[in-house]
């Protein structure tokens, strides 16, 4: 965290923060699912995550992406995502905390009983720069009265909190 400096923030150059970060910002998340993926999109810097279901085991080399790439299938009411691929990001893990390129995450997205909410919890294992995994959890509410706001990033806004 030391060797952090703010202004090479993925915020600050419009890129949003990866997972599990992105999953647990305080904003207005859409989820489509398709039959072969699963889409997330956080009107917060206009994330957006593909999640591919059933294609576990593949062996094709995927480019490293802030977010990684993402294979998931259903245990009934839950998505269980396991996500590689990441490219380095010197806030991947958190603020200041850097993630390496084997950053991996196992992630759970339960529905709950009542349909108004989802409970998210992840693991997370970078051994690059963690000396073990971690873990966290989130939730998410059902909001249909809220619109995500889907404006778009503007990086002279962005980078504004630097200097002033």
């Amino acid at each position: 965290m030391q060797a952090f400096d703010i202004r090479d923030s993925s915020q600050a150059k419009c890129i949003p923060y990866p997972p599990p970060t992105l999953m647990l910002y305080s904003a207005i998340n859409g989820i489509e699912i398709l039959a072969d993926r699963v889409l997330i999109h956080s009107d917060w810097m206009d994330g957006e995550r593909v999640i591919h279901i059933g294609e576990a085991g593949s062996d094709t080399v995927h480019l490293p992406a802030p977010h990684g790439y993402s294979v998931g299938h259903w245990e009934e009411r839950t998505l269980v995502v396991e996500t590689t691929d990441f490219s380095e990001n010197n806030s991947g893990i958190a603020s200041g905390v850097a993630s390496g390129p084997r950053k991996r995450m196992l992630e759970r997205f339960a529905l709950a009983d009542d349909g108004t909410g989802i409970a998210y919890s992840f693991v997370l294992e970078d051994p690059d720069t963690l000396t073990d995994s971690i873990s966290g959890r989130g939730h998410w509410e059902y909001r249909p009265d809220l619109e995500p706001g889907d404006v778009a990033c503007d990086l002279e806004s962005a980078g504004r909190y630097l200097t002033e």
